[in-house]
């Protein structure tokens, strides 16, 4: 009260009139408005375009960015959310770069205001609210010119990382705002005028002897009154719940989505919100993150998987359409529905993805929720291989080959096959690899087969093992090996390929390249049989009606040669029809 006291004997005796008329409401707002204008203008210069205004500008701005800096990183800010260690000095010179047109713009606009501030409270109200998107508008242009300048180099951060001081240039964002202060100045000091003369405070209080008192008094119960209810709405925004996110994040990221959930996501280590916010990431458009996780855990998590990939497919991610398409197709994180699985092949096919395409063509072929159209299927793959997809490829050089939905033609199906292989896809090697063993569609060429099938082997494709193994099993263009041969059907059937299991099984049998096993042998027909291969059936058959490994059982083996037989397999045929008994049963099992 002393230093009060002190102070209010300084002032000149004019200016202390000066405030009590303004408390007292004798001065005009037009008066006023004047009044304010004139200290403005003596603070940055009269002339509001020359040299002098500009400079002091530029010296309120770097003070602004200082301010600001010094602000966030007390507030720990600048390290837990922008994850930067940067000097001060950067951002100053940064700053002479982005903010110095930006804020003497904003200069400008807010002197244009001041002198035209309308008198209604309401549109007071609305001249602070509007002032924010304009300045808001102004720096926002300087930042976008600069990250899209050579100046900068990395990442080019979003207004919403921006806004919710994600980025260091949140730093400048703010600072800008900083010229509004002006405008909040004289609305504020307007509507203290106002409430001064309606509460009659010359009446109540001794305005006239002890203006200062009375000015800071008032000054004092506002900003009390302001600080609380900022406090209370700034605990409400800024107050983190148990998993460390504010009510303003969640606000920032259900508005913006996008790269702005990538930021909010890495504030909790808990992990149902983390996924909560890269959801909502992915559905704005972020969508490698999900793509990448939901690729890392389709095996081992199904359904978050799901939940990721149909994100990513709603951000507009065609690959993650194709792989729900994928997840539908085979029941993984979520029930198996053959409908869904085209509905989302389509999507993905039709928003880019060859790889789509090329998916949806094998439903027309297998006839998986609608009836078979191999012509249709020929058209998706056709589509698929121009558009990048070798699997397009290698599946049209199917169809051609066996002639599905196309004329039969093995010069065009090697020419495809070809082309898959070149383009990256193993399947399309082993089948040229094929033709060049039989010499179908072109000459024979035993040493390219061989390289084509070890080459698709390499990559990870069953058959091409299998292939292989039989050149090493029957000594074809190599020395037999069957030790090689059972390390490649073993590949072969750890790949999921029946003719795999089939031909290891019949190496227990026979005890080439491994220790004979009766039981192991039947376990590898079970599984060839299991997945399509009827001579794994016929020869399951033999070792159930011999009892090799197991108790006799010809009901079970007339069964499964009823199976070779339906599958194809001409022994099952002969060995169901004529129920041959007491036979050697692998003289000539293959």
């Amino acid at each position: 009260m002393f230093a009060l006291t002190a102070y209010a004997s300084l002032l000149n005796p004019k200016r202390k009139e000066d405030v009590a008329l303004w408390l007292m409401g004798a001065q005009s707002e037009e008066g006023w408005s004047k009044s304010f204008v004139t200290l403005f203008d003596s603070v940055f210069s009269e002339n509001h375009l020359s040299l002098k205004c500009l400079i002091r500008s530029v010296i309120a701005s770097l003070i602004a960015v200082m301010a600001i800096w010094l602000l966030m990183g007390n507030a720990d800010l600048i390290g837990l959310r922008m994850q930067s260690n940067l000097s001060l000095g950067w951002f100053l010179v940064t700053a002479l770069v982005v903010n110095v047109i930006a804020d003497y713009i904003s200069l400008l606009e807010t002197r244009w205001l001041l002198g035209r501030i309308p008198r209604s409270t309401f549109a007071q109200i609305g001249v602070l609210i509007f002032d924010f998107p304009i300045s808001a508008a102004i720096i926002w242009v300087a930042i976008f010119l600069y990250l899209r300048s050579p100046l900068r180099e990395g990442d080019v951060e979003s207004f919403a990382e921006i806004l919710g001081v994600f980025s260091v240039f949140s730093v400048f964002f703010y600072s800008t705002f900083l010229t509004s202060v002006w405008t909040w100045g004289y609305i504020t000091s307007t509507w203290i005028m106002r409430l001064a003369t309606r509460l009659r405070v010359a009446y109540w209080l001794d305005v006239e002897n002890k203006p200062i008192k009375v000015l800071f008094l008032l000054l004092s119960t506002c900003l009390g009154g302001v600080t609380f209810l900022g406090a209370m709405a700034l605990g409400t925004l800024f107050s983190a719940d148990q998993d460390g996110i504010t009510a303003a994040d969640r606000t920032l990221c259900k508005v913006f989505k996008g790269q702005v959930c990538l930021e909010v996501a890495e504030l909790t280590d808990a992990e149902h919100r983390q996924l909560e916010f890269l959801s909502s990431a992915c559905e704005g458009g972020a969508t490698d993150e999900c793509m990448k996780r939901a690729n890392a855990i389709w095996e081992v998590d199904g359904a978050t998987a799901a939940r990721l990939s149909r994100a990513a497919c709603q951000g507009g991610s065609a690959i993650s359409c194709s792989n729900m398409g994928f997840l539908y197709k085979n029941g993984i994180g979520v029930n198996p529905d053959s409908r869904q699985s085209a509905r989302f092949y389509r999507q993905a096919c039709y928003e880019g993805y060859a790889g789509g395409c090329t998916d949806l063509g094998m439903l027309h072929q297998d006839g998986i929720w609608m009836d078979a159209d191999p012509l249709r299927a020929a058209e998706l793959f056709r589509q698929g291989c121009d558009a990048g997809s070798a699997r397009g490829c290698t599946n049209l050089g199917v169809s051609y080959e066996k002639g599905l939905g196309v004329d039969p033609d093995p010069q065009e199906a090697a020419r495809l096959y070809q082309q898959g292989c070149d383009e990256g896809d193993p399947s399309g090697c082993t089948n040229l690899g094929f033709f060049l063993l039989e010499g179908i569609g072109m000459d024979p060429n035993l040493q390219e087969a061989k390289r084509l099938f070890e080459h698709a082997c390499e990559e990870g494709d069953a058959a091409g093992c299998t292939n292989l193994g039989v050149l090493y099993h029957e000594g074809t263009g190599v020395m037999p090996d069957p030790q090689e041969a059972a390390r490649l059907y073993r590949k072969g059937c750890d790949g999921d390929l029946a003719d795999g299991c089939t031909n290891l099984g019949f190496l227990y049998v026979q005890g080439l390249g491994v220790d004979p096993d009766p039981k192991e042998a039947a376990r590898l027909f079970k599984a060839g049989c299991d997945r399509g291969n009827a001579t794994g059936c016929t020869n399951l058959g033999r070792i159930h009606q011999q009892g090799i490994g197991m108790d006799p059982n010809p009901e079970e083996a007339a069964r499964l040669y009823r199976q070779g037989c339906y599958g194809g397999d001409m022994q099952g045929c002969a060995l169901s029809m004529f129920n041959i008994m007491g036979v050697d049963v692998f003289d000539d099992a293959e």
